[in-house]
C-alpha cells in the first residue's frame, strides 16, 4: 500500500510539473512569431515575383501552362501536398534553370522545358523544387545567407531585391540540404508512378556539356556534382519495384515543345 501512495504521488507531482512547465510557454508569442515569419515569406514571394516578371515575361498560355500545371498537381496530389498551395509560373528565358521562392512559389524557365527531352525530367525537376519547398529550404537559405532582418528592411526599402534573388536562382544549396531534395524528390516521383531515371539523365546531360555550355546553363552552377547526383538517383530508384505511367502523352510533350520553340523564335 506504501508503495502505492508513494507511485501515486510521483505520478502527481510530475503531472503538475510538467503542467508548469507548460504553463510558462507564451503560445500567444509563438504564433505570433509564426504567423510574422508566414508573412515575411509570402510577401518575400511575391517581391520577388514582381522583379522577375519586370525582365521576363510569364507564358500564360493554355498549351504551355496546362500541362506542366497537371504534372505540378499530379505529384501533389499522390504526395499529400496541398496543389493549390503552390504557384506554378513558366518564364519566357533562355535559361536553362527552375528554382523555388518563398511563399511557394516555382518558377520554370522556358528553356528548360526544351532542354528536356521527355515529360519524366520535367516532373523530376519540379519534384526536386517541390522537396525544397515543403523542406523550407528557401527561408533557411535566406536566413543564412541575408538574415531575417536584413531581409525585413530590405521589404521595405525595396533595395537589395535583385542581390537577393541571385543567391536563390545563381548559387548551390548545401550538399546536404541537395541530397535531401533529390532523396525527397524522388520518393515523390514514385509515390506518382513516375520514372525517377530520366531525371538521372538529365543530370548526366547537364555534367556531360558542362563544359561547353556552363554560361548558358545555370543549373549547372545552382546544382553542382550532377554526375554523382544522377548515380544516386539511380540506385535510390533501383530500391524500389514500381510499375510507372507515363507523365504526359507523346502527343501533349511535342506540342507543348513546339508552342515553346514558336515563341522563342
Amino acid at each position: 500500500m506504501k508503495k502505492v501512495i508513494i507511485q501515486f504521488c510521483t505520478f502527481g507531482f510530475i503531472f503538475l510539473g510538467i503542467w508548469f512547465l507548460l504553463a510558462q510557454v507564451d503560445y500567444i508569442r509563438i504564433f505570433q512569431i509564426k504567423e510574422k515569419a508566414t508573412q515575411l515569406e509570402e510577401s518575400l514571394g511575391n517581391f520577388y515575383m514582381d522583379i522577375i516578371t519586370q525582365s521576363n515575361k510569364e507564358i500564360r498560355k493554355k498549351e504551355i501552362s496546362e500541362p506542366i500545371r497537371k504534372i505540378k498537381d499530379r505529384i501533389c496530389e499522390d504526395n499529400g501536398i496541398d496543389a493549390e498551395s503552390i504557384q506554378l509560373h513558366v518564364i519566357q528565358s533562355g535559361e536553362v534553370n527552375a528554382f523555388a521562392l518563398p511563399g511557394r512559389h516555382i518558377v520554370v524557365n522556358s528553356e528548360l522545358i526544351l532542354f528536356c527531352q521527355n515529360a519524366e525530367e520535367v516532373a523530376g525537376v519540379l519534384s526536386h523544387e517541390i522537396a525544397h519547398i515543403q523542406k523550407n529550404h528557401i527561408m533557411m537559405k535566406l536566413s543564412k545567407e541575408i538574415g531575417f532582418s536584413a531581409l525585413t528592411a530590405m521589404l521595405s526599402s525595396g533595395n537589395g531585391g535583385v542581390e537577393s534573388l541571385r543567391i536563390l536562382t545563381s548559387t548551390a544549396y548545401d550538399r546536404q540540404i541537395e541530397d535531401q531534395a533529390d532523396e525527397t524528390g524522388v520518393e515523390y516521383m514514385q509515390n506518382s508512378q513516375i520514372n525517377p531515371a530520366p531525371l538521372a539523365d538529365f543530370m548526366y546531360r547537364l555534367s556531360a556539356e558542362e563544359s561547353a555550355l556552363q554560361k548558358q546553363l545555370t543549373f549547372i552552377s545552382t546544382h553542382p556534382e550532377t554526375e554523382e547526383r544522377a548515380k544516386k538517383i539511380l540506385d535510390l530508384q533501383q530500391k524500389k519495384q514500381i510499375e510507372y505511367l507515363p507523365v504526359l502523352s507523346d502527343s501533349i510533350w511535342k506540342q507543348l515543345q513546339k508552342e515553346i520553340k514558336e515563341i522563342r523564335n
